[in-house]
């Protein structure tokens, strides 16, 4: 997976990290991220949301599972739903923004959320 090149460790040490390799940020790190990419001039081709550490279960409630994630969100009103986009990054930064986390996913589901962007070249 490629990374801007200028992203800071600290960021990088504290995002999920998948066995494929790819990053889940933190939500109070999305900012961070994409003012990388837009400094080291990396593009971005779109972003979904994932509920890390964890798998979808037969039931749709994800599963504690180390190192997996899913993309099937838990949400207040409407069950399971998937969140993403495909765009570059002043479109990603509008949706995100538009995106209201606390008013969408479930509580208990919250401190698992991490943002997954596509760049261009993976």
């Amino acid at each position: 997976m490629s990374l801007p090149p200028n992203l800071p460790k600290a960021l990088i040490d504290r995002s999920f990290q998948a066995a494929s390799g790819e990053l889940g940020i933190l939500p109070e790190d999305v900012h961070f991220f994409l003012s990388a990419c837009e400094r080291d001039r990396v593009p971005l081709l779109g972003w979904e949301l994932w509920i890390a550490d964890h798998r979808m279960g037969v039931t749709t409630t994800p599963i504690p599972a180390m190192g997996q994630w899913t993309g099937g969100i838990p949400t207040r009103t409407r069950g399971v739903a998937f969140f993403g986009g495909n765009g570059g990054l002043e479109q990603t930064r509008r949706e995100i923004s538009e995106l209201d986390l606390e008013g969408v996913v479930d509580r208990k589901w919250r401190a698992h959320v991490r943002f997954n962007f596509t760049l261009d070249g993976d």
